[in-house]
């Protein structure tokens, strides 16, 4: 099946890269006779595969190191998927609001976007996908900006369809369920994850495909080869060895996510439920979400002004920081609320 989805052209890319065993004297790549801060990392190339860690996050979720690929932080997972499935003027779609890069990456590489509105709870009508001219579809869950979380049962519904799903899990640590699960049963879909939230590694840019094994290996074709820094891959090796680090992470920020949803609540707003680090502020008719935004940031705080976006237009994206930033930030917005005499009920959803 997932031969009738790929880009025409894609067995014209396959060609074979070395893999030199580290005990062999290579003299095959060009490279310096020694580094300079006499660090392996940065003086070797460790590519273009990154078998080890491959197997480390294999083993991690399951799986064999077939059925991953190793990307430049997940934006570069989005890249690789239009460059697979795609070609110039071929359309991919999106349903809104969502994460502003999937239209950004998908133009830079020459493609159509068309955009489709989540219902009232944030969810899908997979119709308007299946009745599209779209190859693919980018299915951020949980949902950037919105927080919210589609289930299994509503991402096997959209497979059903025939069509690529790429369903981006930047935040899946905060659930107890991935579509990880279903990658053996559709080769249409493809799993993003990144180490650039729980895993504290955003400026390393590191994250990985999960897909069917026939999947990934179109998948591979799609990049240029040693896309990765070397450092970047040793950091992302080295912090699976904290898991148990990384869950408390995970538990101390839920915990401060709502302490931020209750503060915001005594201020008479109201924050959506969320399964990520982030909630998305709705403020009342009243009072505008632009002015309270540019009004936060007088005060040295910035947040992430979504109110342009279909659905959330008088919303805004706080992040969850440490706790005596987000004790600034609620006493801020209670400060520019109250400078407008402005008090008034909950929202009630």
């Amino acid at each position: 099946m997932i031969e009738k989805l790929v880009r025409r052209d894609i067995e014209t890319l396959r060609f074979k890269l070395p893999y030199v065993d580290e005990k062999l004297i290579n003299l095959s790549q060009n490279e310096p006779i020694r580094g300079i801060i006499g660090d392996k990392y940065s003086s070797r190339y460790i590519g273009p595969f990154y078998y080890e860690l491959k197997d480390k996050i294999a083993r991690k979720h399951g799986l064999r190191r077939e059925n991953l690929v190793i990307t430049a932080g997940a934006n570069h997972g989005i890249d690789i998927c239009c460059r697979c499935f795609l070609e110039r003027g071929d359309s991919c779609a999106i349903y809104e609001p969502t994460y502003g890069q999937y239209y950004m990456i998908a133009r830079v590489n020459g493609n159509e976007i068309l955009k489709f509105q989540l219902n009232e709870r944030f969810e899908p009508d997979w119709d308007l996908f299946k009745k599209s001219a779209a190859k693919l579809l980018f299915l951020s869950n949980p949902n950037n900006p919105t927080g919210n979380l589609v289930g299994l049962d509503k991402i096997e519904e959209g497979l059903k369809t025939g069509k690529v799903i790429v369903v981006d899990e930047a935040y899946a640590e905060f659930t107890d369920f991935t579509a990880i699960e279903l990658v053996e049963s559709y080769e249409n879909l493809v799993v993003l994850r990144t180490f650039s939230k729980v895993w504290s590694l955003p400026g390393a840019r590191v994250g990985y495909t999960v897909a069917n094994e026939k999947t990934s290996d179109y998948l591979e074709l799609s990049h240029i080869p040693y896309h990765m820094s070397n450092m970047a891959v040793k950091l992302a090796y080295d912090v699976l060895d904290h898991e148990e680090d990384m869950w408390k992470l995970v538990e101390e920020t839920k915990e401060l996510r709502e302490e931020m949803r209750d503060g915001l609540s005594d201020l008479g707003l109201y924050a959506y439920p969320s399964y990520t680090n982030f909630v998305l502020v709705e403020f009342p008719e009243q009072v505008s979400a632009y002015d309270v935004f540019n009004a936060l940031i007088e005060k040295g705080i910035f947040v992430y002004n979504v109110s342009g976006q279909n659905g959330i237009e008088n919303c805004l994206r706080i992040s969850v920081g440490a706790r005596e930033n987000n004790l600034y930030l609620l006493k801020s917005l209670g400060e520019v609320l109250a400078d407008w005499g402005t008090r008034f009920n909950t929202v009630i959803r």
